[in-house]
């Protein structure tokens, strides 16, 4: 139920639900928005304006008082070439729908473009740019099986897996080690075992690619478990004292064997083209499908452009709009930069989606 009044001002929209709670929320303009987490609302009251959702009436006046105040700063500082305002309400709709220090340039734009009506357009932009991004991984995972099969730098390569969960696994041993500062010796066994297996099954997983490279990271993988075994072996030999031989010879098995899987790791990386090829297979990958990555950017952005032109909608207001948005927020620590102001708008939003396959160091 919508209670008009209550103390509450003309600016203000006060809702009392049926259970009996109440909210305020402050009515920045008639753009088309959503409640933050009152999505069952009455649809009809979203055309109202934008919502922020507060604690009480004071700090909805002190939230409305601000806004307002940057509102006719922008007012007073940014005309667009025709010596008209940009539109303000547009301008702290985009702004406000954003987290000031944090949004990125797709974000930003993402605002932009629903403040302008166009949020249809913009899901769809979404929508179609994180289906590129999902294609691209995809493809780079399918080129890299293709061209080293289970040694493929990703931890979805069955050797590479194995290789790190098996260092992972070397710290069993040393970990019951360890308790026999407690006086537990009779887990000097278990540890035994344990050290064993860990090194005769690091030292079969590098048999089954004996004589071929693997990735930079399988070899520092491969040695950090060597360290660890010998370091077991060591400490366990050495603990063994009156205990039965065998008992030695299982911790001295265990660190003979993740010894040899590296030695095998270090020939088979031997040929310094070879080795090459396979630490820069992923960077290879991202740049074979990349190239298709900006073929399907320009198609989706082609025809944006052509949405853009059967609606009618002034590109350059909405350039504008996006500049002023950049400039607001980098007034609030934002470190995002409109580095292609000219840009066709939804520009920012389809880049950023499309290059969410790659890791963040490749993006621009």
């Amino acid at each position: 139920m919508i209670t008009p009044g209550a103390g509450i001002d003309a600016e203000y929209l006060f809702i009392e639900y049926h259970s009996g709670d109440a909210m305020v929320f402050a009515v920045d303009g008639d753009a088309d928005a959503r409640f933050p987490s009152e999505a069952y609302l009455d649809a009809r009251l979203r055309g109202l304006g934008a919502f922020t959702q507060v604690d009480d009436l004071g700090t909805a006046l002190r939230e409305d008082e601000l806004s307002h105040r940057r509102a006719q700063a922008v007012r007073d500082r940014d005309r667009d070439r025709d010596g008209s305002s940009v539109s303000v309400r547009a301008e702290r709709a985009a702004a406000d729908l954003l987290t000031p220090t944090t949004a990125s340039r797709h974000l930003i734009e993402y605002a932009v473009l629903r403040t302008a009506g166009l949020g249809r357009l913009a899901d769809e932009l979404v929508a179609q740019s994180n289906g590129v991004s999902a294609r691209a991984r995809r493809t780079v995972t399918a080129l890299l099986r293709e061209r080293y099969g289970a040694r493929r730098p990703q931890l979805s390569g069955a050797h590479s897996l194995a290789v790190f969960l098996l260092t992972f696994a070397g710290i069993v041993p040393a970990g019951l080690l360890g308790m026999t500062r407690f006086g537990a010796q009779e887990i000097l066994l278990p540890a035994a075992v344990a050290a064993c297996v860990v090194g005769v099954l690091q030292l079969v997983v590098s048999l089954l690619v004996v004589g071929k490279p693997v990735p930079r990271s399988t070899l520092i993988q491969a040695q950090v478990s060597a360290v660890l075994s010998v370091g077991v072996g060591v400490i366990g030999t050495g603990f063994s004292g009156d205990s039965p031989a065998h008992q030695r010879w299982l911790f001295l098995i265990g660190a003979a064997g993740a010894l040899l899987a590296l030695v095998l790791y270090l020939v088979g990386r031997r040929d310094r083209v070879q080795r090459q090829r396979i630490d820069d297979a992923l960077e290879t990958a991202y740049l074979d499908v990349s190239a298709d990555v900006e073929v399907e950017r320009r198609r989706i952005l082609d025809a944006f452009a052509r949405e853009l032109e059967n609606d009618d909608v002034d590109l350059d207001e909405l350039r504008a709009v996006r500049a002023v948005s950049f400039r607001l927020l980098q007034e609030s620590g934002n470190p995002v930069v409109d580095d292609q102001p000219d840009s066709l708008p939804g520009y920012y939003l389809v880049l950023g989606h499309t290059e969410a396959w790659l890791p963040p160091s490749r993006m621009r």
